[in-house]
Parts: structure tokens; C-alpha cells; sequence
């Protein structure tokens, strides 16, 4: 049996060379980076798992790397990126949520293609009915993007929210903005100072805007300051939490503004 696979990305040399090695082993296309030409490609052929094959990825890439994330845990879809170890620790850093399977370089086409028929073949011998952790014996979490440009916050706030939540992160107001023209979340963790575009000038594009206008937002801050503080009140947000995060204080503020 064939195991059907996407290629996406801007390495396509890798891409042409993957599919003329693979063809005995998968059923492979390539598609654009253009969100609805990917998710067009998703809903024709179904892979069993998308690959992005990455060389120098710009911002407007990141946004594409993290709908693509979620669209492939929305329909149980592998997702793998392959690049050097600059591009992985570019995406692990600013969008710090796994991908199934990561492949760096030096990995050669050979290794990429047999790791990715290895891991596949693992997914469908797995029986989630042996797996405490699947769909079909938990709740689906509640989805919170987490808008910060420091990538140690994002990972911070990663951990501390993974097990209840499911999360998204964006290094900036404008990936933000981009990632929630085509996703819905159920709450946004907003950092209220970042450069280029504020905490404040994202909310009140997320209020202008007609799907999200209702969309709860908790503003993240630094700054233990009267003033400052009663500022970030006048923008009416859901809430907001000081820095340093407490744990148990940020879930609370979460629940109380989704539920």
C-alpha cells in the first residue's frame, strides 16, 4: 500500500528529488504555499502526511507553518518539516508547538523518505482505544493563541498550558492577525508591549474585526504600574495577568474568560 504525501515549501529542488525517489513507496504531489491552495490539496487527496520542506523561511511562511499545524491536528494529518538546523530552530523558537516529526540536515533524501514510512506505519498500526491521551476518552481542549515576541515567554506559557489547552503561538502582532484570518480560537493571551505593532493596536484590530470581535483577550504585562495598568483597563479586555506568569493565576483568568 501506498501512503499518499503533500510536499509543500520552498526548497523544491528537495521536493522534486523526494517524489522521484519515494514513488515505490508513497503517492506523492507538490502544491504552493498559498493557504487555500494547500488546504484545497488536503481535502482532494487526504495524505496521510504533509511535509514541509523549508529554506529560509520568511514571516509570512511562519504564519502559513502554524495554520498548517493546525490544520493537520484538526484532521489527523502528519506534519513534518525538513530543513536546516536554522530554519528548525527558527520554528521551534518563535512557534514553539511540535511538529510530528522534524528532519534536519544532514539528513539525506533516502533517510527523510524511510523516516517518514517508519513513523507513518507507526500511526496506523496505533490503537488510541490503549491510549489514555486520545480524542476518544478526553474533551477537546479549548484553543488559546499566545501573542508574544519574546520566544522563551512562548515556550514558557506553552508548558504551563499544553495539558489543558491547546496552543498557538505567533512572535507578533501582525503573525497574529494573519493566523486569525483563517483560524478560530476560543481566547487570545495578548503581551500588551511589543515592538512594531502593540498589545493594544492588535485588540483593537481583533475588535474591528467582524469573526473575531467577540473573541475574549487577556493582556499579558511586565509593567506593575497604576497608570500603565488602568491604561490596559480602558481597552476592556478580558483580563490581564502580571509578568513574571503565575501558573495557577493565568489558568484561572483563561477559565473565567472563555467559560
Amino acid at each position: 500500500m501506498k501512503y499518499r504525501i503533500l510536499y509543500i515549501g520552498r526548497n523544491k529542488g528537495l521536493i522534486k528529488e523526494l517524489i522521484q525517489k519515494g514513488e515505490n513507496d508513497f503517492e506523492a504531489l507538490s502544491c504552493s504555499t498559498n493557504a487555500s491552495d494547500i488546504t484545497n490539496h488536503i481535502n482532494l487527496i487526504m495524505p496521510k502526511a504533509l511535509v514541509y520542506c523549508m529554506s529560509t523561511e520568511s514571516e509570512d511562511d511562519l504564519v502559513v507553518i502554524a495554520t498548517l499545524r493546525q490544520l493537520c491536528f484538526d484532521k489527523k494529518i502528519m506534519f513534518t518539516i525538513t530543513g536546516s538546523g536554522d530554519d528548525c530552530d527558527k520554528i521551534e523558537r518563535l512557534l514553539p508547538f511540535a511538529s510530528d516529526l522534524e528532519l534536519r540536515k544532514p539528513v539525506t533524501e533516502d533517510e527523510i523518505l524511510d523516516r517518514l514510512k517508519k513513523r507513518i506505519d507507526e500511526r496506523e498500526n496505533h490503537n488510541p482505544a490503549n491510549d489514555l491521551t486520545a480524542d476518544a476518552v478526553k474533551p477537546d481542549k479549548k484553543r488559546v493563541l499566545v501573542v508574544d515576541d519574546d520566544p522563551l515567554m512562548l515556550r514558557l506559557i506553552k508548558e504551563q498550558l499544553s495539558e489543558i489547552y491547546e496552543i498557538a503561538a505567533a512572535p507578533s502582532g501582525s503573525v497574529a492577525l494573519k493566523f486569525l484570518e483563517t483560524k478560530d480560537v476560543d481566547l487570545v493571551l495578548l503581551d500588551y508591549e511589543m515592538p512594531e505593532m502593540s498589545g493594544p493596536f492588535v485588540l483593537r484590530a481583533i475588535r474591528e474585526s467582524e469573526n473575531h470581535k467577540d473573541l475574549p483577550v487577556i493582556f499579558l504585562t511586565g509593567v506593575n504600574d497604576k497608570e500603565k495598568i488602568k491604561s490596559v483597563i480602558q481597552l476592556n479586555p478580558q483580563g490581564y495577568v502580571l509578568k513574571p506568569i503565575d501558573k495557577e493565576k493565568l489558568i484561572a483568568a483563561i477559565d473565567k474568560a472563555i467559560n
